[in-house]
């Protein structure tokens, strides 16, 4: 499989990534996919995503290579699914002072601003929004922040605490991405390492100035909104 790789999400979760841009097509014959995998003995569920597709499995597998090939297959077949869009449409108005003083007082654009509360109103009680950036609050964080320039702002929890003031939106989570551990006994050993290294450096800056923090280079925040 040249064009794709199969990796482990856990124990009984396969992450399928084909190397493709993400586009219209690549996304339908993702959908494709999920819907033929959804159908296999043995898999509980397929979840598509952008250009990858997660199979969650009944069972610990043994071995991957029947699932890697029957998804090869299927991805080198072309198959294509057409879903029709749905256009959603939320009259919503934002002006005065309060609006702009937030922005600035964050260091957030005010597009991102009127995003994150818009979110707070397409949700129902009780959905999350998930978010993944690079962690303004850790050194570690200046290589992804400074290494695309399509991060503008500097993001931290502190910064959600101050946005999600007066909002149905509290924090449930916020911490490191997740971990991937590898599929064979060496990867696992020198991912393991690395992890616990990471989490020794942590634990030393947080007692050494006080804080609770994680200093990951990259970071993931669940917002949660709460029932009515």
């Amino acid at each position: 499989m040249p064009d794709a790789k199969l990796s482990m999400i856990g124990s009984r979760a396969v992450l399928f990534q084909p190397s493709c841009p993400f586009d219209l097509a690549n996304q339908q014959r993702i959908w494709a996919i999920a819907d033929e995998a959804a159908t296999w003995k043995g898999v509980r569920e397929a979840v598509p995503g952008m250009t990858n597709v997660t199979l969650l499995l009944d069972h610990v597998p043994t071995g991957l290579d029947r699932i890697e090939r029957d998804l090869a297959a299927l991805w080198e077949s072309g198959i294509r699914k057409q879903v029709e869009g749905r256009l959603l449409a939320i009259d919503m108005a934002y002006d005065g002072p309060h609006l702009a003083e937030v922005a600035g007082m964050t260091g957030l654009p005010v597009d991102q601003v009127v995003r994150l509360h818009a979110a707070e109103r397409m949700l129902k009680p009780g959905g999350h929004l998930l978010m993944r950036f690079p962690n303004a609050q850790s050194p570690f964080g200046l290589v992804p922040q400074h290494g695309d320039p399509t991060h503008r702002s500097y993001l931290s929890r502190s910064v959600f605490e101050q946005l999600i003031q007066g909002s149905a939106f509290e924090i449930v989570r916020y911490d490191h991405e997740f971990r991937v551990k590898g599929r064979t006994p060496a990867v696992f050993v020198v991912r393991l390492i690395r992890y616990l290294m990471r989490d020794l450096i942590s634990a030393c800056f947080n007692f050494i100035y006080t804080t609770r923090i994680p200093y990951d280079a990259v970071v993931v925040i669940s917002l949660r909104k709460k029932a009515e």
